[in-house]
């Protein structure tokens, strides 16, 4: 199960509440344990303690993310989740990343909590190069064929954090015209 991700500031700090006012009901709770069935008790303190586990996990990953020097992308579908991650690693607000690609902040926002399917691929490319964002993949064209990085390991997709700004939008764009061009006639 996919934990939800801390995505601003604003939501650290909910975060961080909703966890104190899980612990003081713990607290609380122990002078429920004489009045309620035993099990009835074990239950509730173990949904407790399960949710503050849960955020907890969510603020160690938020905050970790901030000392990140490099993501991995194993799937094209985790790609809205890194670009996520790559603007809190990079420290950037959402606003400070909507004026970077001159956008509204709430653009990022809904782009952000829809996982980017509303945003169109050269919008995708603007926010990769905002944030620095490298994309690299590893396809095997023919089967046996062997990866050239390692022996017997299969690399789907990569993204590296670089420290510069590497995405060309206009040279990928040409290049993904000129894919789709070869592979509309039927050459690829």
């Amino acid at each position: 199960m996919r934990l939800k991700m801390i995505q601003n500031q604003r939501q650290y700090k909910v975060t961080k509440g909703q966890i104190a006012k899980l612990e003081g009901a713990l607290k609380a709770s122990v002078k429920l344990s004489e009045k309620m069935d035993h099990r009835v008790y074990s239950a509730m303190i173990s949904g407790i303690e399960w949710e503050i586990n849960r955020l907890q996990q969510q603020l160690h990953e938020f905050e970790e993310l901030k000392e990140t020097s490099v993501l991995v992308m194993h799937s094209v579908e985790d790609l809205p989740q890194i670009l996520v991650k790559a603007r809190i690693a990079r420290g950037y607000t959402q606003k400070e990343l909507a004026e970077r690609i001159n956008i509204k902040p709430q653009q990022i926002q809904k782009y952000e909590i829809m996982g980017y399917r509303s945003a169109s691929w050269k919008r995708i490319l603007e926010v990769m190069e905002a944030l620095g964002v490298d994309f690299e993949a590893h396809v095997p064209l023919k089967e046996g064929s062997r990866d050239p990085v390692t022996p017997g390991t299969f690399i789907t997709n990569r993204i590296v954090l670089k420290e510069a700004t590497g995405v060309d939008i206009e040279r990928t764009e040409q290049l993904v015209s000129e894919y789709e061009t070869t592979f509309a006639r039927g050459v690829a």
